[in-house]
């Protein structure tokens, strides 16, 4: 029960931290000035009061949603690891969703700090003029290092997933099942990346796949 409540208390925290990041971001990134520059050669000044307005009304509905896709990350990664463990020889240890579930939780901490790290790259060191400068402050990511995050080529998302905060992310995974399975740290990484790993794969092709056909 200890466990379930510290897992469900860090899910909180992560909301928190997704609406801090957002809240400031609006107020202080993606300021009036930079919507008007981004989108001032491409729509009429009433036509961005009204995105603006929108903005404004409709603030709260973001940052409502967040947990549904904070939960779908969560189950993905205890589906993947759950998965593995019933395919591998690991059976005989009796771990259930629900622990995967909790690993999954507590080691997801790691997504916001990678908000967190963009921001304040982005308040200390940049000057946004346009939405498009805020992929400068992504220095943690292949794609970052690349300088391809301008790019809209279909090979740069997955190259930004692959980033510093995910291998923070599979770390963490790999303690939480070390000491649930009672297993060497190098065993319990290799488990990871055989099922999370190979899950987070088929996924980033699965939205290469659908990035590919929407473009089409």
């Amino acid at each position: 029960m200890l466990q379930e409540s510290s897992g469900w208390l860090i899910f909180f925290s992560i909301w928190l931290l997704y609406i801090a990041v957002s809240f400031i971001q609006q107020r202080l990134v993606f300021t009036e000035d930079v919507i008007y520059n981004t989108f001032g050669e491409q729509l009429a000044y009433d036509r961005i009061e009204q995105l603006l307005e929108t903005r404004k009304e409709w603030e709260w509905v973001g940052y409502a949603i967040i947990p549904i896709f904070i939960f779908f990350q969560v189950f993905f990664t205890a589906a993947c690891l759950n998965i593995g463990y019933l395919l591998g020889e690991h059976r005989s240890q009796k771990i259930g969703f629900r622990r995967f579930f909790s690993i999954s939780i507590k080691s997801s901490i790691v997504y916001p700090l990678y908000s967190v790290a963009m921001l304040l790259v982005c308040l200390l060191f940049l000057n946004v003029e346009h939405m498009e400068d805020y992929s400068d402050a992504d220095f943690f990511s292949i794609a970052g290092l690349l300088h391809l995050s301008r790019s809209e080529e279909w090979w740069v998302m997955p190259l930004r997933a692959i980033n510093i905060f995910e291998l923070f992310f599979c770390l963490g995974l790999a303690a939480g099942v070390s000491r649930a399975m009672n297993r060497p740290f190098r065993s319990a990484l290799a488990f990871v990346a055989l099922s999370y790993g190979v899950g987070f794969l088929l996924w980033m092709l699965f939205v290469t796949f659908l990035q590919l056909s929407l473009s089409a």
